[in-house]
């Protein structure tokens, strides 16, 4: 069986995009129409003493955590007990989190988000994640021709099913698979030929699931639409569909070129229930070797097509070093743009050995204008030392750190925790590295 080699490049991008979105949830409930022209953020009124007061902020349940902190950009930071799969923590009305997740092996991730107390509340616990995969189920499919892959997708699982057989691993709780026979050329073009879906499955550990047959009556043609892309111009790039189930599962279903006018995939409406959500995500950028990129990602029900404006190209930004003993911490600071005010995200990775070190810090429009931010995104990793901050998790001074600069706009950040139909997130991204 043939494999296309940019298949799981493109649903790590899908499945990132959404979950950026989404929070790591997808509670398709209660969230207005986000406005095609997000407003410039506002000037903040003279700041008050704020009111701290213990809050409890749910994690996410399939993440296992090694260490929580609370505290502010430039002030103190306190070490937090984990308490399940939540933490306990003085708060005033805006203030940071800092996580820790990962192992020696596959590397640590330093997640910092600076945000208003109602937003941590929200957008940490990661509304519909299944929990943690507990078991482990087999399959196999039928029906591919040799130019053709299987691309299963459970929860936030993924497999790649040759007739064979595979297998994949399933949450305690009930989950949708979404199983897609997917056709590629040599210009790596994916579009899917027959889609299964099969709902709410509660199999035991270790079961056999029934035959994936993608020419068999559970298989059904996808429904082709199209999608106009506004403001593309010159750039290039991508345009990927992907069904989310009411159950939460993300599936990739086609992955094209961009264009003024370009192809999308959805399951038909025949097949959809509610709750079910098709998205777009479309990326693109200069044709030259650029590190600049604009996306959108647009949801829809039904199967329409659509025409999805590009924001503009983002503001370029100045990445330093803060500090470089006894961890190294990177300041980045970026001029604010009102397509993209929502909220922004710098992501600093070291490779260590086999493994890599990731920071993330993200920064809420809410945050930055209680602060009096208004003009500038400035994400710090924080000094975290005095919270007992292993220095195992830290990035080093005299290695290359890459960076990525992602801005959000088109919502607040907790309102991605809620997905609904005629929703248009719009980002841009600035990349470079540096050695401190």
């Amino acid at each position: 069986m043939r494999r296309a080699p940019r298949f799981h490049a493109a649903v790590l991008a899908t499945s990132a995009m959404i979950a950026a979105a989404a929070a790591c949830g997808g509670d398709a409930t209660g969230v207005a129409k986000v406005p095609d022209s997000p407003t410039t953020p506002t000037t903040p009124t003279t700041p008050t003493t704020p009111t701290t007061s213990n809050i409890t902020v749910p994690l996410c349940p399939s993440q296992s955590y090694l260490w929580a902190a609370y505290g502010t950009v430039d002030g103190v930071w306190t070490q937090a007990t984990i308490q399940g799969n939540s933490i306990r923590v003085p708060l005033g009305s805006n203030a940071g989190i800092a996580l820790v997740t990962g192992s020696a092996t596959a590397g640590f991730l330093l997640t910092v988000m600076y945000a208003s107390r109602e937003e941590l509340q929200t957008v940490l616990g990661c509304a519909g994640d299944p929990g943690p995969p507990v078991k482990t189920w087999r399959g196999s499919t039928s029906a591919l021709a040799p130019d053709e892959i299987a691309f299963i997708a459970l929860g936030i699982q993924e497999a790649e099913g040759p007739s064979a057989g595979f297998t994949i691993r399933a949450p305690a709780a009930p989950a949708d698979l979404v199983a897609a026979r997917l056709g590629f050329d040599q210009s790596f073009t994916i579009t899917p030929k027959t889609v299964i879906v099969r709902r709410g499955l509660t199999l035991a550990d270790g079961a056999t699931m029934p035959l994936l047959d993608f020419a068999g009556s559970e298989a059904v043609v996808p429904t082709a639409a199209k999608v106009a892309i506004v403001g593309l111009g010159t750039d290039v790039g991508t345009v990927a569909s992907a069904l989310v189930t009411a159950g939460g599962t993300v599936a990739t279903l086609a992955f094209v070129p961009a264009s003024a006018s370009s192809a999308a995939y959805f399951l038909p409406q025949s097949r959809q229930v509610a709750g079910d959500l098709h998205v777009l995500n479309i990326s693109a950028g200069p044709s030259t070797a650029s590190l600049t990129l604009r996306g959108a990602l647009s949801f829809a029900s039904g199967a329409p097509d659509q025409s999805v404006t590009l924001g503009p190209t983002p503001s370029s930004p100045t990445v330093t070093s803060t500090k470089l003993a006894p961890t190294l911490g990177l300041r980045a600071s970026m001029p604010r743009q009102s397509e993209y005010g929502s909220f922004a995200t710098a992501t600093f990775d070291q490779t260590n050995g086999n493994a890599s070190q990731t920071h993330m810090v993200t920064m809420s429009a809410a945050y930055a204008n209680a602060t009096g931010a208004t003009a500038q995104w400035n994400l710090a990793v924080p000094d975290l030392t005095a919270a007992g901050f292993s220095s195992a998790w830290a990035l080093r001074a005299g290695s290359l750190v890459g960076w990525t600069i992602d801005v959000y706009g088109g919502s607040s950040i907790s309102e991605r925790t809620k997905l609904v139909a005629g929703t248009i997130f719009r980002s841009g991204r600035q990349t470079g590295g540096l050695t401190p």
